[in-house]
C-alpha cells in the first residue's frame, strides 16, 4: 500500500450510496483543453503511434542516405528492435552558435535532433518556455510560475521525443499476411550503425538531484542547505506492494539525518521544470493523461523490466552496463547512462506523489488545500503507470496509408498479453517483501484496461471480424513489437483463455516455461450443476457422486476466490473453540470478549497520548454525543482518528484495530444483548451510523492520516457497519414475530417443518427420485443434497481430500451431512419454535431493573428467545463438525442456497395448499421464513467478517 501521507482518493462525484461506489480511484476522463501546435508538429497528430513514412520523389536519392523521418512522441523504428541499439545512436548536435546554419546542417537537422533535456530546444507546445537566462526559468522555488492546464495527450503535441539523432530506414516492406492474431513487424533496411562513443550525455547540461547512494559520498560541507525542507529520501526495503510504501522503517537504529538529505540542486532540469508546472493541475480526473505526456516527453527507452523494477523493486533496476539480457521480457537495446538519468527524474516525480507535501518545496506559497494531489492514491498510481506503459510500449500504430485490415488484433488478445506480462513480471522479479499474490493487486481489470487503451491510442480503429455467431472485436493497423511479444507469449495468448490463463498462473511453484492448454474433452470443464439436475442413482457396487474438477489442477481445493469487498480469505474457516459465540457464559470470557481485549492491549502499547478505551465511549456509546446524527462521524475524526494519525508513525493495519474493536463495542448493543439497551439510544445510534456511513469516507479525505487509514480497509468497514445495521433491523423483526402465537398457541411455523419440510429417514437410494414428480418432491433430496453437492461443486472443494485422496466423493459421505443439516431443521429449530430455552446456560440478555420495561426494547420473554436463537446458531449450525471441515467461505454459500431454496419449497407447497382450500390469514407463515432466513444469513456472514477481520490483523 501507499505510504505518502494523503487521503483516501474520491476524485470522483459521490454516487447515491458510498458503499457502492467506494474507491474508484482514477475514473478516466480527459481534459477537453489542447495546446496550439507548430505547424512543423500537424502531420503526426494525424497518425497517433505512426511512422510517417511520406517523402518527395524528387529527393529519393538523397534521402536513402541521410533523411529523417518525422514522427510523433511515440516512435519506433520498424526494425527487428522497436528501439535503438547504443550503436545506433549518433552523437548529439547541441551546437546552435550560428545563427544561419548552412545548408548541410539544414538537411541533417530534423525532429530526431530534438532533445528534451536541452536548454536550447526546450519547447513542449506553442508556448515559449522560460530562458535560464532570465534567472527565472529553472528557479522556480520564488514562487508559483504560470501553470497550464494538462491537455488531454495527442500523438506529436510534444514533440519527437528520441534523446540522439540516428540514421533512419529509407525502405521497408510489409508483410505479406499475418501469423493467426499477431503481426510480423515490417522488416527495414538500415544503414551501417555510426555510434560515436565519445557523443555528451545531453542529460548532464544541468544539475540534477543525487541519489541517495551519491548523497552518501557527499561531505556535508558541500551539501546545500538552501532548502529548509528535506529531500525525500529513497523508497528501498519496505514492507507493502510496491517498494516504495514505506509502511515499515527497517533501519529504526538509524539516526533520520542519514536517511534524508538536505542537499539540493543548484539548478532543476527543464523537463522536470515542465512536469512541475503541470503537476499543480494534476488531480484524480487527469493524471492518466499526466502519466501518459511523462512517457511521450521522456522518450527515452526504458525497457518493460527495468520500469516495473523502477516502480516495485527499487533494488533491482538496470544492471550497470548496456545489455541485452537473453532472459528478460523486453529485450530493447538501451543507453544506460540515458535510462539512468530518466529514471532519476521519474524517481524525483514519484517522490512528490508519494509525499504530496514535498511540492511545498518547489511552490512554496502553494497552501495544503490547494494541492490535489493528496486526492491521488499512490497504490494506483503505480499500477496504471505500469499498465500505460504496457500498452505504450507492445503495439505498434502502422500509418494510414496501409490497409489496417491486414493488420488486427482481438481486443481481447490485448488484455491477455497484458496479463501475461503482469505475471512473468511477478514472478520473474519476485519482490522482497511481498507474496505473489500480494502483488496480483497490480493487474487491472478488463474495463479498466479498455480505459487506458482507447487514452494511449485514442484514434485506434475497432471492427467486429468474423462469420457470424463467432465475430469478435478487433483493432485496425496494428502489430505486436516483437522486441517484447515473443513466441512464449503468442502462444499462451493463442492457446488459452483468460479462466486457463488463472490456472496456469495460479499454479504452485510452476515456472516460466509454461506447457501448452490441454485439449480437454467436453467432460472436463462440465457446467457447474444447477438445482434443476437431478441425482442418478447409482448401482449399490459403485455408489459415488463425481464432483467435476480441471486435470489441470491436483488439488481442487485451491481455487476459492475471496470475495472483492471481505475480510474473509479463501480457506479461513471458524475457530473451532467452545467460546465461538457472542453470548456471555458465567465467569468466562467469549471468544469475541477475547480478541477485543487484545485490540486494545496492542493499542495500549503503541504508547497513544490518550486514552482508547475512553475515546470509545465517548464516541460510540454516549447517548449525549449521539442527539445529531453527525456527532459520531465527527466525535470518531476529532477524537480518535487526527489523534490516532499523529501518535503512530509506520505501523501496519492500526485502522484495522481500530475498526474490529468499534465493531466488536457495538455488537452486543445492536444485538440487544446488553442489559441497558434504551430506545433513545439505539434510535441514535442507527442514525449516527447511517451518516457514518454515507459521510465518514468524505471527511476522511480531508485530513492528513499519514496513510493509516487505507481506503480497502475502510470501504469493508462501512460495509460491515450497514450489515450490523440490517442486522438489527431483523433480530427486532423476528423476535417480536415469533413471540405472536396464534389461536391455539402453536408457532405457525412449526407446523410448516411438520407438514412440508417432510424430514422423516430415507434411504440413499432414494436420491435418484424424479424431480418432477411433485407428490414425490423430498426436502433432503431435492434441497439438502442437491444444494450441497451444487456448493462443493462450485468451490472445486472436497472436504475429505485432508484424510483421502480420491477424486469422488461417495453417496455415504453426502448422506452423512444432509443428515447433520436436515436434524437442525427437524429437530434444533423445532425446540426453538416450541419455546424451549436454549440458551439458559448463559447470562440474561434483559435488564434485571424493575421499572424498566416501558424504556427496553425487549421483554423478559423475547430476551429470552433472542438468547435461544443466537445459542441455535452457534451450537446447533456453527458445530466443530461443519467449522472443521468447511472453509468460511464455502460453509456460508452451503447455508444460503439451502435456506433459499427451503424458503421457495415453503412458497410454493403453501401456495398449492391454498389453492385446494381455503385457510386463514393469519396462519400464513412466509413473512417469518422469509426474516429468519435472512438473519441466519446476514448473521453468519457477519460472524465471517469479524473473523476475517481478526485474522487480517
Amino acid at each position: 500500500m501507499s505510504d505518502r501521507s494523503s487521503k483516501p482518493h474520491r476524485s470522483h462525484k459521490r454516487q447515491k450510496s458510498s458503499l457502492t461506489n467506494i474507491g474508484y480511484y482514477f475514473p478516466d476522463q480527459q481534459a477537453t483543453q489542447q495546446p496550439s501546435q507548430q505547424p512543423s508538429l500537424q502531420p503526426f497528430q494525424q497518425f497517433p503511434h505512426q511512422r510517417q513514412m511520406q517523402q518527395p520523389q524528387q529527393q529519393q536519392t538523397r534521402q536513402q542516405q541521410q533523411s529523417r523521418q518525422q514522427h510523433p512522441g511515440h516512435n519506433r523504428q520498424l526494425s527487428q528492435s522497436s528501439q535503438l541499439s547504443p550503436h545506433q545512436y549518433q552523437s548529439a548536435s547541441i551546437s546552435s552558435q550560428s545563427s544561419q546554419p548552412s545548408q548541410q546542417s539544414q538537411a541533417q537537422s530534423s525532429f530526431y535532433d530534438y532533445d528534451p533535456y536541452n536548454t536550447m530546444n526546450y519547447n513542449f507546445s506553442s508556448a515559449t518556455a522560460p530562458s535560464s537566462s532570465t534567472g527565472t526559468g529553472h528557479n522556480i522555488i520564488q514562487g508559483i510560475p504560470p501553470t497550464k492546464a494538462i491537455p488531454s495527450p495527442g500523438r506529436g503535441q510534444f514533440g519527437p521525443t528520441p534523446f540522439l539523432p540516428y540514421q533512419s530506414p529509407t525502405q521497408y516492406t510489409i508483410p505479406g499476411s499475418v501469423d493467426q492474431n499477431f503481426g510480423t513487424i515490417p522488416q527495414m533496411q538500415l544503414q551501417s550503425g555510426q555510434y560515436n562513443s565519445e557523443a555528451p550525455n545531453v542529460y548532464e547540461q544541468f544539475t540534477y538531484p543525487k541519489s541517495v547512494a551519491e548523497f552518501n559520498d557527499v561531505p556535508q560541507s558541500e551539501t546545500n542547505t538552501s532548502v529548509q525542507e528535506k529531500q525525500p529520501t529513497k523508497h528501498n526495503k519496505n514492507l507493502s506492494v510496491s517498494t516504495r510504501f514505506n509502511l515499515f522503517n527497517l533501519n529504526e537504529n538509524e539516526d533520520q539525518g542519514e536517511r534524508e538529505t538536505d542537499a539540493k540542486p543548484t539548478a532543476i532540469n527543464p523537463l522536470f521544470n515542465d512536469f512541475l508546472q503541470s503537476l499543480v493541475n494534476v488531480d484524480g480526473s487527469n493524471i492518466n493523461n499526466y502519466l501518459l505526456q511523462i512517457l511521450e516527453k521522456l522518450g527515452s527507452p526504458l525497457p518493460i523490466d527495468d520500469f516495473y523494477n523502477f516502480l516495485y523493486n527499487n533494488d533491482k533496476q538496470a544492471s550497470p552496463t548496456p545489455v541485452i539480457p537473453t532472459h528478460k521480457i523486453d529485450k530493447t537495446m538501451v543507453n544506460f547512462s540515458i535510462q539512468s538519468s530518466a529514471f532519476s527524474l521519474l524517481d524525483q516525480l514519484l517522490n512528490i506523489f508519494k509525499i504530496p507535501n514535498s511540492l511545498i518545496e518547489y511552490f512554496p506559497n502553494i497552501a495544503n488545500r490547494e494541492n490535489k494531489l493528496f486526492g491521488i492514491n499512490y497504490h494506483e498510481l503505480l499500477r496504471t503507470f505500469l499498465a500505460i506503459k504496457i500498452l505504450y510500449d507492445v503495439l505498434i500504430q502502422l500509418p494510414s496509408n496501409n490497409d489496417p485490415q491486414n493488420y488486427t488484433i482481438p481486443r481481447l488478445s490485448i488484455y491477455k498479453t497484458y496479463y501475461i506480462i503482469c505475471q512473468k513480471l511477478i514472478r520473474q522479479y519476485p519482490s522482497p517483501t511481498n507474496t505473489s499474490s500480494e502483488q496480483q493487486k497490480l493487474i487491472l481489470g478488463q474495463s479498466k484496461l479498455g480505459k487506458l487503451l482507447k487514452l494511449v491510442y485514442p484514434d485506434l480503429l475497432i471492427k467486429r471480424l468474423g462469420s457470424r455467431g463467432d465475430s469478435k472485436y478487433n483493432y485496425l493497423g496494428v502489430i505486436w513489437n516483437q522486441n517484447i511479444i515473443d513466441d512464449e507469449i503468442k502462444k499462451l495468448c493463442d492457446e488459452n483463455e483468460l479462466v486457463h490463463l488463472h490456472r496456469i498462473f495460479d499454479t504452485k511453484d510452476k515456472n516460466l516455461s509454461f506447457p501448452r492448454r490441454r485439449n480437454h474433452s467436453t467432460n472436463s470443464y462440465t457446467s457447474i450443476p444447477g438445482h434443476k439436475i437431478k441425482l442418478k442413482t447409482r448401482s449399490k457396487s459403485e455408489p459415488q457422486i463425481q464432483l467435476t474438477r480441471p486435470h489441470t489442477e491436483p488439488y481442487s481445493n485451491e481455487n476459492i476466490i475471496a470475495p472483492s469487498f471481505s475480510f474473509i480469505k479463501p480457506h479461513l474457516k471458524f475457530p473451532e473453540s467452545d467460546n465461538f459465540t457472542i453470548l456471555e457464559e458465567k465467569d468466562k470470557d467469549n471468544w469475541f470478549i477475547t480478541i477485543k481485549h487484545r485490540a486494545y492491549e496492542w493499542l495500549k502499547r503503541c504508547n497513544l497520548s490518550f486514552s482508547i478505551p475512553e475515546a470509545i465511549q465517548s464516541v460510540f456509546l454516549n447517548n449525549d454525543n449521539l442527539v445529531e446524527k453527525h456527532l459520531l462521524c465527527n466525535g470518531l475524526i476529532n477524537k480518535i482518528v487526527k489523534p490516532l494519525s499523529s501518535d503512530l508513525a509506520y505501523v501496519e493495519n492500526a485502522d484495522l484495530y481500530l475498526y474490529l474493536i468499534a465493531i466488536l463495542e457495538l455488537l452486543p448493543y445492536l444485538l440487544f444483548l446488553k442489559s441497558y439497551p434504551q430506545v433513545n439510544y439505539l434510535k441514535n445510534l442507527r442514525l449516527n451510523l447511517l451518516y457514518l456511513i454515507d459521510n465518514f469516507n468524505d471527511e476522511l479525505a480531508t485530513i492528513n492520516t499519514n496513510n493509516h487509514f487505507k481506503i480497502e480497509h475502510l470501504r469493508r468497514f462501512l460495509i460491515l457497519m450497514k450489515k450490523l445495521i440490517n442486522i438489527n433491523d431483523l433480530l427486532i423483526t423476528f423476535i417480536k414475530l415469533v413471540n405472536k402465537d396464534d389461536s391455539s398457541n402453536s408457532s405457525v411455523m412449526v407446523l410448516d417443518i411438520e407438514n412440508y419440510l417432510n424430514l422423516s429417514d430415507e434411504s440413499p437410494s432414494d436420491i435418484g427420485i424424479d424431480e418432477d414428480s411433485e407428490s414425490r418432491l423430498s426436502f433432503k433430496n431435492d434441497i439438502l443434497s442437491k444444494d450441497l453437492i451444487y456448493a462443493l461443486n462450485a468451490y472445486n472443494l472436497d472436504p475429505t481430500l485432508d484424510q483421502h485422496s480420491r477424486s469422488v466423493l461417495s453417496t455415504d459421505f453426502i448422506w452423512d451431512e444432509v443428515n447433520l443439516i436436515g436434524n437442525f431443521f427437524r429437530i434444533d429449530l423445532l425446540n426453538f419454535l416450541n419455546d424451549q430455552d436454549l440458551g439458559e446456560k448463559y447470562e440474561s440478555v434483559t435488564s434485571t431493573e424493575p421499572n424498566d420495561e416501558t424504556d427496553s426494547i425487549l421483554s423478559k420473554k423475547e430476551g429470552i428467545k433472542l438468547a435461544s436463537l443466537l445459542t441455535l446458531i452457534h451450537d446447533k449450525l456453527l458445530t466443530k463438525h461443519f467449522k472443521a471441515k468447511y472453509p468460511i467461505l464455502v460453509y456460508t454459500n452451503i447455508l444460503s442456497l439451502i435456506l433459499n431454496d427451503s424458503l421457495k419449497y415453503i412458497f410454493i407447497k403453501y401456495q398449492k395448499q391454498q389453492n385446494n382450500q381455503h385457510k386463514d390469514e393469519n396462519q400464513n407463515s412466509f413473512g417469518n421464513w422469509w426474516v429468519f432466513n435472512s438473519f441466519v444469513q446476514e448473521y453468519s456472514s457477519l460472524m465471517g467478517e469479524i473473523v476475517g477481520l481478526y485474522d487480517s490483523v
